[in-house]
């Protein structure tokens, strides 16, 4: 008959309640581990925020809290303040990469300035992070009624499907996204789609002055927009693209339109610094950079990369011209600011429009205007932004100028009025310039 010792039974039942509470820690430990693994795949998901984080956060420590408040700034507008707003976005997206934050607060409520643009890389960003970071996002809305207004009718409540509103003082074109597809035999690619949805839109903008775009002008603009699709399909290295508008009445046959044209990806700098040495576009880039070098012309706002992006916008420029058969290329941008121009130069509130690549941010505000000027026996449209229109001589700093913070893509906004007094003038200055 076998005999035990109580005390060894007692040390015994010692170690095995030892060993189970380990291997459930263990056990614990490893569901952390994995929980951990699988916020951090499903965050790699996220390729827009992922490519965004890539190229700022050497430049940030990740938040260490459980909770991330974001506040935008009280101008949350890449026109009127780019700088605050990719800060921003720079906290956001480090907060939301922290795995430690489990909630990300999107605080908007003492915003006095919002546009289209900033709820637009908003809402595609936190519908990213919705969908793939595992994150409770939340929000709150701006105090003033009106700037409310615009974010829930299309802002990111919209775009999340928190929101439904369709103000009757407000014509929405929806967020949409499109990117780079083979296109079938006979089949239009989401790019002519978009292309012709944005142009019977900003048709309807029109008609609702009591305006329409002849098929020239259809055709015109359907030139323009593909162009710039284009340069973000191509060029950007990245597939996808995003288009949202609104108009808002602000008159009898008078609106407020806002249109927002972005990708993520290559910058226009880095885009063009990929021309072939024997590019003749490449060669004269070079030769104004020696220029403005040799006469200690560049700043901490000027520089080569703010002088590649500014060579950009001339007439038949672009790191595609001159290496095929289309000769068109180039010409996307140089169109749209002169269109742009025309259609809403309104002495009381001019157009503006805003490209933001890179750390580049140039302003149009019809202060400067693109003009044709010879070069070498052709003529060719040319911006300067300054006051001989002289790529030789610096731009003027309130245009044109270097930032801070990094925007991994290249934005193109636009605020115009459609008035109906104006464009009467227009056309019978038009009229009476005829032959």
């Amino acid at each position: 008959m076998k005999k035990f010792d109580l005390q060894h039974k007692a040390v015994i039942i010692k170690i095995a309640q030892k060993r189970g509470l380990h291997n459930c820690h263990r056990r614990f430990l490893k569901r952390k581990n994995r929980r951990g693994i699988n916020i951090r795949s499903n965050l790699q998901q996220c390729s827009f925020c992922q490519f965004y984080f890539s190229k700022i956060s050497q430049n940030h420590n990740l938040n260490s809290k459980n909770r991330a408040y974001c506040k935008a700034p009280s101008i949350f507008s890449f026109i009127d303040n780019c700088e605050g707003t990719c800060a921003f976005f720079e906290n956001f997206l480090c907060s939301s990469f922290n795995n430690k934050a489990k909630q990300v607060v999107f605080d908007q409520l003492n915003c006095q300035n919002i546009d289209l643009c900033a709820e637009t890389v908003a809402s595609v960003l936190f519908k990213e992070m919705h969908r793939y970071g595992n994150k409770n996002l939340s929000g709150i809305y701006p105090q003033d009624d009106n700037l409310k207004h615009i974010v829930r009718a299309s802002g990111v409540t919209k775009y999340l499907k928190i929101s439904k509103d369709n103000p009757p003082d407000m014509f929405l074109f929806e967020l949409r996204e499109g990117k780079k597809s083979k296109s079938k035999f006979n089949e239009s690619s989401k790019k002519e789609i978009q292309s012709t949805a944005l142009i019977e839109y900003l048709n309807k903008c029109l008609n609702k002055c009591g305006w329409e775009l002849n098929n020239n002008g259809k055709t015109h603009f359907a030139t323009i927009v593909g162009e710039l699709l284009d340069n973000a399909e191509i060029h950007s290295k990245k597939p996808h693209w995003w288009i949202n508008a609104y108009l808002q009445t602000i008159g009898p046959k008078k609106g407020e339109c806002h249109l927002v044209i972005f990708n993520f990806g290559q910058s226009i700098s880095e885009s063009m610094q990929t021309l072939p040495e024997e590019s003749p576009h490449r060669k004269k880039i070079e030769q104004l950079i020696a220029h403005h070098q040799k006469r200690h012309l560049f700043s901490s706002q000027w520089d080569s990369d703010v002088l590649w992006t500014l060579y950009s916008l001339q007439e038949g420029v672009s790191s595609l011209a001159g290496l095929n058969s289309q000769s068109d290329h180039g010409q996307g941008l140089s169109d749209l600011i002169e269109f742009f121009q025309e259609l809403g130069d309104n002495e009381d509130s001019p157009p503006i429009m805003a490209l933001i690549s890179g750390n580049v941010y140039i302003r149009f505000d019809n202060e400067y205007k693109i003009k044709s000027q010879y070069h070498n026996s052709s003529q060719r449209r040319q911006i300067a932004f300054n006051k001989n229109n002289d790529l030789y001589a610096p731009p003027d700093s309130r245009k044109v100028k270097k930032m801070r913070h990094f925007f991994p893509g290249t934005i193109c906004t636009f605020k115009f009025n459609i008035d109906n007094d104006y464009l009467e003038n227009l056309k019978n200055e038009s009229n009476n310039n005829r032959p």
